[in-house]
């Protein structure tokens, strides 16, 4: 059996016993700068770009900003230089004067839109207009995702600029941006690219008949396919000597197990009780299914007194997801008693949770069709 693992859950990495947590850079100094650096993966006419806001720092009334796309220089820094010339793909934003907008991602139209091409290097721009030390009138914004990355990043990655000093490169962290044609904010957005990833959190915690997994709508690549194992970030058992369940559902009012692997004991782990772990589990007996048809792929505590946990990740808006693999197809679902009671989707949340799919089959007459095509797998076997 060829099984591909799609990357469903990698908003960000995978990574075992480790807690991300969202990097703020506080903007004191006229001179100061956050940037990202990245490639393009397909052509785009780029009318919004997106920051992550953090807080006023010190201060009231935050000064003028300003966002957008510069140019890439042979050392990999931003070259100063607006993209698009005369008409420069830039705009401008004055973060309210008041907790509105803290810990948010916020989209900033461009006062002029960039043909942007596939593969074409970039960067990613914000610099303030007023110089925030007088008053002083400081801001934080969060640039990139501590520990994201296995501190092996390289492309994309973020970059600091403090007052006079030069930019300094992060080569540890995964950055957090985005730019898109149309806005996320109005549902109006037709490509999003990039990671504008609001925050990064440690669990969801759920016991005894609470589940919690991914919702799965696969587009129509396929006649059916089976999902024959999950792959995430999370602790399966809080409570030694208990067992848990991994269960596939459909999405009725009263859903139904297609398929589950049921009696998963506390002791099959390399540290039991421990958060932040990676577990590859599979299923007994697979289903074939339905493209087009939301499924409820879960964890299920079977006992009482358990603490089962699930990272995931959220973003602003449920437009944002079309920059993660599998887009707006794959987000978080739960329920809190199981049973007859229906799943709840979360359309701005994502499950660290990988699925990993086998036996694809073709649509009649062979071919997908329509330029449908799956994005981020790896095949495992």
């Amino acid at each position: 059996m060829t099984a591909l693992r799609l990357m469903t859950g990698q908003g960000i990495e995978l990574v075992g016993n480790s807690s991300p947590v969202i990097e703020l850079t506080t903007f004191d100094n006229i001179a100061d700068r956050i940037g990202t650096v990245f490639a393009l993966p397909d052509d785009i006419t780029i009318t919004h770009v997106w920051i992550r806001y953090g807080a006023r720092v010190t201060g009231t009334t935050p000064v003028q900003y300003k966002t957008g796309l510069q140019g890439v220089d042979g050392s990999g820094l931003p070259n100063g230089t607006y993209l698009g010339g005369g008409s420069p793909a830039s705009g401008t934003f004055t973060p309210p004067a008041s907790t509105a907008w803290d810990a948010t991602g916020q989209w900033i139209a461009l006062d002029n839109s960039y043909a942007g091409t596939r593969g074409e290097m970039m960067s990613h721009i914000v610099e303030p207009v007023g110089d925030p030390a007088t008053g002083p009138n400081t801001s934080s914004f969060a640039r990139d995702i501590d520990i994201a990355r296995r501190n092996g990043q390289a492309i994309p990655y973020s970059l600091t600029k403090d007052g006079a000093a030069a930019w300094t490169k992060n080569g540890t962290d995964l950055p957090i941006y985005g730019v898109a044609n149309g806005s996320p904010a109005t549902s109006s957005a037709t490509a999003v690219f990039g990671y504008p990833i609001v925050t990064a959190n440690t669990s969801a915690n759920f016991s005894t008949a609470a589940e919690a997994g991914g919702q799965l709508t696969m587009p129509d690549i396929c006649d059916t396919f089976k999902i024959s194992g999950i792959y995430f970030q999370g602790r399966v058992l809080g409570a030694l000597a208990k067992t848990a369940a991994i269960h596939i559902y459909n999405d009725a009012s009263t859903p139904v197990s297609q398929q589950s692997k049921t009696g998963l004991d506390s002791d099959w782990c390399a540290s039991p009780n421990s958060t932040h772990r990676l577990h590859e589990m599979y299923f007994t007996t697979l289903a074939a299914l339905s493209p087009g048809t939301p499924y409820n792929i879960v964890v299920s505590p079977q006992d009482a007194a358990q603490n089962c946990t699930l990272s995931y990740i959220d973003v602003a808006y449920a437009q944002d997801m079309m920059a993660l693999p599998f887009g707006t197809g794959f987000v978080w679902t739960e329920r809190a008693s199981g049973g007859a009671t229906a799943f709840t989707a979360i359309a701005t949340r994502r499950p660290m949770l990988d699925l990993i799919i086998s036996d694809i089959t073709e649509p009649v007459g062979g071919g997908a069709g329509g330029g449908a095509h799956i994005i981020g797998g790896t095949v495992v076997r």
